[in-house]
């Protein structure tokens, strides 16, 4: 979109700065210039000053953001990549203004565009080009190059690129980057095979309940067979959907471990973080926020134990076992949603040699045998023993049908889910 060729057609009147809420584009229309409102209908009285603002100063810095986010509709390759002008209009006006007045901007600013439909390929402010270079990072590390990254061109070359945007995440600079602190839980299940005649043989240490040893070490979302690592929940339910989802297992053990130190995380969660459409300070942050919403569905999508889950979790585990090894500072680990219940999960760069018990780790420091200099793996989580209990999983289909078949075709519905929950 040329944004030197407006194209929009003049809106007369003001607005009341107050109804402008976002600080980026209230600082690009300056200071206030008019004495009556067209939204509200409010008129200055006597020498009131100023309180509004012309629309056409308003309307230019909002069509430049508009024509960043949205081309014209023949831009457009399917008509599955087009949007309702008026729909664009409104998704972008709630950022910018007060949402009891949204619906009547909306409409004065979606009456002044002169085309009906909008492309939502093409735009300047996309994640297409980042979500290609995922697409194409997944097929290259499942069948084409998966462990030598090395050389200028071809394969290799592209998942250099790849990590190396990647690795601008982990900067503190990104806004991606949390602590998971001492007083913060992680909880971790583990099923069992359990009835009234094994309860001595529940795992109730953090050797049982945290990483297993290298060499018992399962392939996992973020970890290859052979390298452990420490998965955990924030909250007790989380942990148990994740272990039980895909396991015929009736019960299971949770504990909740603790941070013995604040751990540097990259949280790929992206709802605390807000880069304005309309601050074009930092429009490369605005594409990569768009870029890790899609990025967070490939990390916390299920993957189905059918065969071919090893291969599937291969483009994770390259990014997990960069992100582990190197950017720098270094990171403790990654924190991602949970694709059953929403709330956070996360890795930690943990081995079964990195957790302990809390009190063993204690008594350990009460006599002096654990130094900061020893030539031994540090601790990074401990379990709490008295947080451990045993769970029955339960597994229940809803009573009403998702789909029904009438003889010739299926009609679905989003009536039936599958569930699980604790007890």
């Amino acid at each position: 979109m040329d944004e030197d060729t407006p194209d929009w057609a003049t809106i007369e009147g003001a607005v009341c700065l107050s109804h402008i809420v976002d600080t980026s584009l209230r600082e690009s229309v300056g200071n206030a210039t008019d004495r009556s409102c067209t939204i509200c209908g409010r008129a200055a009285v006597g020498s009131e000053p100023a309180f509004a603002v012309a629309w056409d100063i308003v309307v230019e810095p909002f069509m430049r953001a508009f024509w960043r986010e949205y081309e014209r509709p023949e831009a457009a390759p399917t008509p599955s990549d087009l949007e309702d002008t008026t729909w664009a209009v409104g998704y972008l006006a709630q950022y910018a203004f007060d949402v009891s007045h949204i619906e009547a901007i909306g409409s004065l600013i979606s009456d002044a565009i002169a085309v009906d439909e909008v492309s939502t390929y093409g735009a300047a402010i996309s994640a297409d080009g980042l979500s290609h270079e995922w697409d194409d990072f997944e097929s290259t590390v499942k069948h084409e190059s998966r462990f030598v990254f090395m050389g200028s061109d071809g394969p290799s070359a592209r998942v250099q690129d790849f990590l190396r945007k990647l690795g601008e995440l982990a900067s503190d600079g990104s806004g991606l980057v949390s602590h998971l602190l001492p007083e913060d839980p992680l909880y971790r299940a583990r099923t069992v095979a359990w009835d009234w005649s094994m309860t001595a043989k529940l795992p109730t240490s953090a050797t049982e309940l945290g990483p297993a040893p290298a060499d018992r070490a399962a392939a996992n979302r973020m970890s290859p067979a052979g390298i452990p690592m420490f998965y955990g929940a924030e909250d007790e339910a989380t942990a148990l959907n994740e272990v039980g989802a895909f396991s015929i297992a009736q019960h299971a053990v949770v504990g909740a471990f603790y941070p013995t130190r604040p751990l540097r995380m990259l949280d790929l969660r992206t709802a605390s973080i807000f880069a304005s459409p309309f601050d074009e300070q930092h429009l490369e942050l605005r594409i990569l926020l768009l870029f890790l919403e899609e990025f967070q569905q490939a990390i916390s999508r299920p993957i189905v134990p059918d065969g071919r889950q090893h291969i599937d979790y291969v483009p994770t585990q390259v990014v997990a076992e960069f992100f582990r090894r190197a950017v720098n500072p270094p990171l403790d680990g990654i924190v991602f949603a949970s694709a059953h219940t929403g709330n956070s999960n996360c890795v930690i760069f943990a081995t079964d040699q990195n957790v302990a018990n809390n009190g063993a780790v204690e008594a350990e420091r009460s006599v002096g045998s654990i130094l900061p200099d020893a030539d031994y793996p540090e601790v990074l989580l401990t379990l709490d023993p008295s947080s451990v209990v045993l769970r029955r999983l339960v597994h229940r289909v809803d009573h009403e049908a998702l789909g029904r078949f009438d003889g010739s075709r299926w009609s679905i519905s989003e009536g039936n889910r599958y569930s699980l929950s604790r007890e």
